[in-house]
């Protein structure tokens, strides 16, 4: 279910649970729409903020189930559906502290005038997530097994984890770039050239969970041939390969010959590394970097690692992380007259090899504009520079070349 957009769901997705799907870690389901009393109102709460609290998911309000398996479609009556969803939406909001970001509520049309009510609820970057509502003041989560209450020890693990999250995305990035500057053998494919851009992608849902980028989901045909199109991170004629590895699953350029090579690695808990060698390539070799070139580059990136992690079934905040091998000394060459460009200092070159860029953090990848949301990176690019902005950039918009 987690892999269908949520307007994409219709009665024939849900018939077609009946008889096959049952209950699990990221789905339930409920008969009725939650009633006005104390008890269903607490119930509710409970459901939606132990799914927050562990990797989100569903509830089909609406569908019976025969010891948790699918049983039958119960439609509500349509009318009073606009006025249940407000309600369950006040519901949440004096009920769950912190508020829950993210969750959606839509009605499925069963019949003429009656409906299904499914509740889509992400995993939440803000938790854990406390039930207030009748003064309960519990944490839930959620397994296999269905809800549960948190005690102590988990709860404190979940709090831990949110807080070293940023450091230990920092870790994997660095050492990921240590590995690929000094040990070339140990990485999924060769990079020749000696300027590198990498960028890896890490999602806050599954990062440090083992397992999410399962294989199986990256032999699909259809998967392969959307990504095909999407243009590889270096140059679409280079075609891909694909396999997996001990590391989860990698995407490379098919000539074994050409310096312009990239690999796309997959890992087990779902994080994206794009390892790209013709970024900051020129011809002649000289120490500049066109930034158009490296722009697309990184707007491709966005929407190969936004196919990727939407296949894995992967929602929520992604943090971004850009690095770069081989480009000390380097800087910026805009296609413009230099009458329009200033500096901000002495020097106009790159000082650091490797260069780690900041990260920058994407909310929701699925509604993201790469353009809006990689400009804080690529200003760093150009302020690396010594520019004193990004000059492909103008009120807020990407502008490319045309200043």
């Amino acid at each position: 279910m987690r892999s269908i957009p949520l307007d994409e769901i219709t009665v024939e997705v849900l018939n077609g649970l009946i008889g096959t799907e049952s209950e699990g870690k990221r789905l339930e389901f409920k008969s009725t729409v939650p009633g006005k009393g104390e008890d269903e109102k607490a119930e509710f709460l409970k459901d939606v903020s132990a799914l927050a609290n562990s990797d989100g998911g569903d509830i089909i309000y609406g569908m019976a189930e025969v010891k948790g398996i699918a049983s039958a479609l119960l439609p509500v009556d349509t009318s009073s559906l606009d006025a249940e969803m407000l309600r369950l939406n006040q519901i949440l909001d004096g009920g769950i502290r912190p508020r829950i970001p993210g969750v959606e509520m839509r009605p499925i049309t069963i019949e003429p005038t009656k409906s299904v009510l499914l509740v889509r609820i992400p995993l939440s970057h803000l938790g854990p997530h406390q039930v207030t509502a009748g003064q309960s003041y519990r944490f839930h989560g959620r397994n296999a097994a269905g809800t549960y209450p948190i005690e102590i020890d988990e709860l404190r693990d979940i709090i831990l984890r949110h807080a070293s999250l940023p450091e230990q995305m920092r870790d994997f990035r660095r050492d990921r770039v240590m590995l690929i500057r000094d040990h070339p053998e140990d990485i999924a494919s060769p990079v020749e050239y000696e300027r590198k851009l990498i960028v890896h992608y890490m999602p806050e849902q599954t990062f440090g969970r083992f397992g999410s980028a399962n294989s199986e989901l990256f032999t699909n045909t259809q998967l392969r041939r959307r990504i095909e199109q999407l243009g590889a991170p270096t140059i679409a004629e280079l075609g891909l390969s694909y396999r997996s590895n001990i590391e989860g699953y990698v995407f490379m350029n098919g000539l074994a010959t050409d310096v312009l090579k990239f690999y796309v690695q997959v890992f087990n808990n779902g994080a994206v590394e794009f390892v790209d060698a013709a970024a900051f390539r020129i011809s002649t070799n000289e120490p500049f970097i066109y930034h158009e070139t490296l722009e697309q580059t990184l707007f491709r990136q966005f929407y190969f690692a936004r196919e990727l992690l939407s296949v894995m079934g992967v929602e929520g905040r992604v943090a971004v992380y850009a690095s770069a091998l081989g480009i000390r000394d380097c800087t910026i060459k805009p296609q413009a007259p230099t009458r329009q460009i200033h500096f901000t200092g002495h020097s106009a070159a790159i000082g650091r090899d490797p260069a780690f860029f900041n990260s920058i953090m994407i909310e929701d990848m699925n509604a993201a504009d790469p353009q809006t949301a990689l400009e804080p990176l690529i200003q760093q690019f150009w302020r690396a520079s010594a520019y004193d902005h990004a000059y492909s950039y103008k009120d807020g918009k990407y502008v490319g070349r045309n200043w």
